[in-house]
């Protein structure tokens, strides 16, 4: 019994990872009157209202779209990476939705994110429904940094997931990477951070052990793990792998 009772108190005692909501909602309210491409769409899941940016393409006949996961405490329209992909490719046919992820306080080691991967397959599903309740047939997925290793986890555990292409950027996590059966783009920088870079030969390797005939492993020269003053060649890379 007392092994027991020690057993629970240890377990009371351990804090109850879940996103920081108030962090969540001050990006929101930081961002949504101000966009300049986009509107803001919230999502509902699990009882919380999730913001995203929904931007349509001019014209979009293939009824394509686009979900967009950004990297650790960061949101849907960070300038890096992730407002550059979510406005441009709406130019090549591709309706784009960013969605706020799970973020935690700021200074967390990302290795303290892995308890909060699980609240990111409800946030994809709500986003793949908000896409398909606006006429979208064919979904894909691009992600950068942290949101990549998220949206590896959620491939990897949602094998029946109706999207249909995965681009992750700046993953540095080869541990999922067997398990994604989709076309894959890995696409890093040279300068990449060193986590990226001391991973890229075992992401290779896991895609390759699984057979993944649709792998593909993308460097792209003198970029870093952000891609300043690459967002073009970024842009080029996504769409020509997608078309």
């Amino acid at each position: 019994m007392k092994k027991i009772l020690i057993s629970l108190l240890l377990c009371f005692s351990l804090p109850l990872m879940a996103s920081d909501f108030e962090k969540e909602q001050r990006w929101k309210d930081q961002i949504a009157d101000f966009l300049i491409d986009g509107e803001p769409l919230m999502l509902e899941v699990d009882g919380h209202e999730i913001f995203a940016i929904y931007t349509e393409a001019d014209e979009n006949p293939k009824k394509r779209g686009m979900i967009v996961i950004h990297g650790i405490g960061a949101h849907p329209d960070w300038s890096q990476v992730v407002q550059p992909v979510r406005v441009e490719m709406t130019q090549y046919g591709w309706d784009t939705l960013s969605i706020q992820m799970p973020v935690l306080a700021n200074g967390v080691d990302g290795h303290q994110y892995r308890p909060i991967f699980k609240e990111v397959a409800p946030r994809i599903e709500a986003g793949i429904l908000a896409l398909q309740e606006n006429g979208i047939k064919e979904i894909v997925l691009v992600s950068h940094s942290m949101g990549s290793a998220m949206s590896t986890y959620y491939i990897a555990n949602n094998p029946n997931t109706v999207i249909s292409n995965f681009v992750a950027i700046g993953l540095s996590d080869a541990s999922l990477v067997g398990k994604v059966q989709l076309p894959m783009l890995d696409l890093y920088g040279s300068e990449d951070l060193p986590s990226v870079l001391n991973t890229v030969k075992a992401r290779e390797k896991a895609a390759n052990s699984a057979n993944n005939k649709y792998y593909k492993q993308v460097v792209v020269p003198g970029a870093g793990h952000f891609f300043e003053g690459k967002n073009e060649i970024l842009i080029d890379e996504i769409n020509a792998w997608l078309k």
